[in-house]
Order: structure tokens, then C-alpha cells, then sequence
């Protein structure tokens, strides 16, 4: 029961399988266990993976609650900003790792081959957050007025 709830609400979501993996810190090859019935996840993982998918722990063994269409707006809300600070993260760091690459390569001598190229990944890499937390932003707009548009009925 739980591993059909599971691969229902995430494809309802429309994550992947990946996605959740990559937010949990876990390899692919588990979430697709769990979604076979092969394995289980721990407890500490049932609130972050309900977070992920916008739903509580309860709605993976059937369990519902009686939730207004604002309050599941407002949870797809916070979910959507925890992705946007998720991808500020990354932006960062790639962001340090760019200037850390640039200044040992400035230390060494000058631009070398292999700094152009990682330097070329690391923009495109940037360019992909940019276009993701971009996205994010539009969504949580979107969900803001949705918000807007429940609350004034």
C-alpha cells in the first residue's frame, strides 16, 4: 500500500524519481525500491519526502485530512520557495567554485586549457540554475495569486 501511495502522489507531483532522490541525499535505486514494495524508508525520511511532494506523511497510507484548497496552496508555496533557496545553494556554489578555479589558475601562470573548459561547464551549469530558479519564481507567483484569487471567495 505504502510504495503504491508513494509512486501515485510523486507522479501526481510530477517529480521523478531522480528529483526525490536528489533531495533526500539518496540514490535513485532506493526510491525505486520503495515504489516496487522491495523496501521501506526510514521514518526520518516519511516529512521530508511528503514536504518534496506537497502532501503529509498520512497521505502515503490513505489517511486524508480535510484541507482547504488554501491551505494545500499554501503548503505547495513553501515547497516551492524551499526549491528556490535549494537553487540559490547551488548557484552559489558554483559561483565559488568559479572563482576559486579562476584564481589558482591566475596563481599557476595564466588561463590554462582544462580552466577554459571547466570554466565553460560552470557557466552552462549556471545558466540551467538560472533558467530552474527562474521557473520557481514564476511558479511561486503563480501560487500566490492563486492564493490571492481562493481567499477572496
Amino acid at each position: 500500500m505504502f510504495h503504491e501511495k508513494l509512486k501515485e502522489i510523486r507522479m501526481k507531483s510530477g517529480k521523478t524519481q531522480k528529483e526525490l532522490a536528489e533531495y533526500l541525499s539518496i540514490s535513485p535505486q532506493s526510491v525505486s525500491k520503495w515504489e516496487k514494495g522491495e523496501a521501506l524508508p526510514s521514518m526520518e525520511y516519511l516529512p521530508k519526502i511528503a514536504k518534496f511532494l506537497g502532501c503529509t506523511p498520512n497521505a502515503f497510507f490513505g489517511i486524508t485530512t480535510d484541507c482547504t484548497p488554501k491551505d494545500e496552496l499554501i503548503a505547495k508555496l513553501k515547497e516551492v520557495q524551499d526549491q528556490i533557496h535549494c537553487v540559490n545553494e547551488k548557484i552559489f556554489s558554483c559561483e565559488k567554485e568559479f572563482q576559486k578555479e579562476h584564481i589558482l589558475a591566475e596563481h599557476l601562470g595564466g588561463v590554462r586549457e582544462e580552466w577554459k573548459t571547466r570554466r565553460k561547464e560552470v557557466e552552462k551549469e549556471l545558466l540551467a540554475l538560472t533558467e530552474e530558479r527562474e521557473k520557481l519564481v514564476k511558479d511561486f507567483r503563480e501560487i500566490e495569486m492563486e492564493i490571492a484569487r481562493v481567499g477572496r471567495k
